[in-house]
């Protein structure tokens, strides 16, 4: 329920209205709350938590996805050279991309989605032969 935790908190107010809704439908006079509307209320607003906690879930993002897409941006944005290596990122890169491996996966995403292509080792950027670089692909 961690990504429903607002709507998680107020189901119980939730349902005691929707209880009192269907109370009223069945009976415009009703004094109070029947057992059948509120167990009826606290069916459909379970129903409700649960299809909001589906759609949220559908909807989240990994976190090495968010951090390739991150990277993705600021490749886009900010750095200006055709090539990239990894050591750049982590000297130059966003703050949460300042540790080798997280920019090592980040960079694999990217290329497996066709943002970047790997260089053969030993080709040579800014003068000098790398063992891992990447062509930056800009759309």
């Amino acid at each position: 329920m961690e990504h429903v935790r607002a709507f998680a908190s107020k189901a119980a107010e939730q349902a005691a209205r929707i209880a009192g809704v269907l109370t009223l439908w069945a009976d415009l006079d009703a004094p109070e709350v029947t057992s059948e509307g509120m167990a009826s209320g606290v069916t459909l607003a379970k129903f409700y938590l649960t299809e909001a906690k589906r759609l949220a879930e559908a909807g989240a993002v990994s976190q090495p996805t968010e951090r390739a897409e991150t990277l993705r941006r600021w490749l886009l944005s900010c750095w200006e050279g055709e090539f990239i290596r990894p050591r750049d990122v982590v000297r130059f890169g966003p703050n949460r991309m300042r540790e080798t491996a997280i920019v090592r996966d980040a960079l694999a995403i990217l290329e497996r989605h066709g943002w970047l292509h790997r260089l053969p080792d030993g080709s040579e950027v800014d003068g000098t032969p790398r063992k891992e670089a990447f062509r930056i692909v800009r759309v």
